[in-house]
This record gives C-alpha cells, structure tokens and sequence, in this order.
C-alpha cells in the first residue's frame, strides 16, 4: 500500500476520478436542473435563474477554482488514460469492456462538445453582450437548428454517462463496492441516477425548443410588449434593491445591458 501512495500514477489517478465527481460531477447536476428552468419560460430563466449567477461576488474565480481548473486537469489526465487504454471489445466482448471503451470515446466527445458550447455561449457574448442579456432566447435561436439540436443532445447524454459510469468505476477504485453482488447493485443505482440526469437534460433542452416558440409568431405587438415588459421588471426589481455603484450582491452593468436590450426588444416589437 506504500509503495501505491508514492506512486504518483496512483495518486493522480484518484485526483482524476475525484475531480470528476467533485466538483465538475456536481456542476453538472446543477446546470443541469438550472437549464431545466427553461420551461418556465424567457422571463423566469433570464430574469431568476442567470441574474442569480450573474450577481455572484468573486463568479469569475469561483468559475476558474472550482470548474476551469479541475476540468483542465480531468481532461488532460483522461486523455493520456485514453491513449493508453487497450479496451480491445471485439477480443473481450464483455459489457463493463464495451462500457469502459464508450467510456474513454464519451470523455474525448465531450471535451469537443464543450469547446464547442463554451465558444456558442460564453466567448461569443464577449463580442455580444445581447447573448448575456437575452440567454434563453440565445439558447432557443441555436437549438431551433437541427444540427445544433443534435449536437446538444448528444453532448448532454454522454456527459451524464460518462459521470454515472465514472461513478461506477470509482466505487471499485476507491475500494468502495468489493464484491461482485455490490458491485451489481451500484451499477443499477447508477444506470437509474443516469435516466433521472438524462431526463433533466432533456427537459432542459426541450424547455428552450419549445417554451414560447409555438405561439410567439401568432403574438400581437401588445403581448410581446407585455413579455418583454415582464422580463425588464425582473431586472428594475433587482436594481432598486441595490444603490448604484454599490458593489454588492447584484451586477449594476449586467442588468442595465440586459434593460437595454429589452428597450431594442419593445422598440421592434420582438425577441432577438
């Protein structure tokens, strides 16, 4: 057992599966069930949801402690376990082999899938601050794309796999289910937790597909103005809780930006 601890493929080994269950295993339970708000509609998600995260003290630091840096190193450590894996599923056509292999597959996918909504989302609203102001329609705009829908859907289901069969794998490392009959049962636990998580995804993405796209066309300039009148008293309710200049709880340029835009909105009577 010494000799393991001072092998640093051993300990970096459970800094990996570590990470991967905290933190990034628990972030994706909440930015799953937060995406879940979707169905509530533009002014609940824009005006609960993001404004609560966006008026966060120290959000760029948490983001790059506890989500950047972990998901750095849980990447590039998967990659190097990834290329020395020898799954070899034609050889051992066993189930946790096939399973191990989608596994190592899942986590390169996924690495792709989130350079790819990081850019859509975060990089792009650098460039344009209406996307930070009017994320639920940002959102709705990409997913009404096919492809897009697509590689969303597939991005979401093979995170939860990869994070619930990690779990599986990581109870055997950890010592954690020894026997075979324990072991069995985790697997279910955890297949069951991955149906639960996937359901959530997709409640999400569906929330954005389909909460206000079906009606909005039919919509008359006095029900939008009512909408988008909605989502800016979110923001003014927000405002006159904080002095200007305050620097407290609530992002004073976060919630002027995102009152602009609602002001374009009303203007030409629609949503970006």
């Amino acid at each position: 057992m010494s000799a393991s601890i001072h092998n640093p493929h051993f300990l970096l080994r459970r800094l990996h599966s570590l990470f991967g269950l905290v933190p990034l295993g628990l972030f994706l339970c909440f930015h799953l069930w937060e995406n879940s708000q979707s169905r509530f509609g533009a002014a609940h998600y824009n005006g609960e949801v993001v404004a609560f995260l966006q008026s966060l003290n120290y959000l760029p630091i948490i983001e790059m402690v506890f989500i950047v840096l972990p998901l750095l190193f849980h990447a590039g450590y998967g990659v190097m376990i990834a290329y020395g894996a020898h799954p070899e599923p034609n050889r051992y056509p066993w189930l946790h082999n096939r399973l191990y292999l989608l596994q190592r597959v899942s986590g390169l996918a996924i690495l792709l899938f989130l350079i790819i909504h990081v850019g859509w989302t975060r990089v792009l609203g650098i460039w344009q601050p209406e996307i930070k102001a009017d994320l639920f329609h940002h959102m709705q705009a990409l997913l009404s794309n096919p492809a897009t829908f697509v590689i969303y859907g597939l991005g979401m289901m093979l995170s939860v796999f990869h994070l619930c069969y990690g779990l599986w794998n990581m109870a055997i490392v950890w010592g954690l289910t020894i026997s075979q009959a324990a072991q069995k049962r985790f697997f279910i636990a955890m297949m069951g937790l991955m149906l639960v998580l996937m359901a959530m995804g997709w409640h999400g993405i569906l929330g954005f597909v389909m909460t206000d796209a079906v009606a909005w066309n039919s919509l008359g300039e006095p029900q939008i103005s009512q909408i988008n009148a909605d989502i800016l008293e979110g923001c003014c309710r927000r405002l006159v809780h904080q002095p200007e200049g305050s620097g407290g709880q609530y992002n004073d340029l976060y919630w002027r930006e995102t009152a602009a835009q609602i002001c374009v909105n009303l203007r030409f009577n629609k949503v970006s």
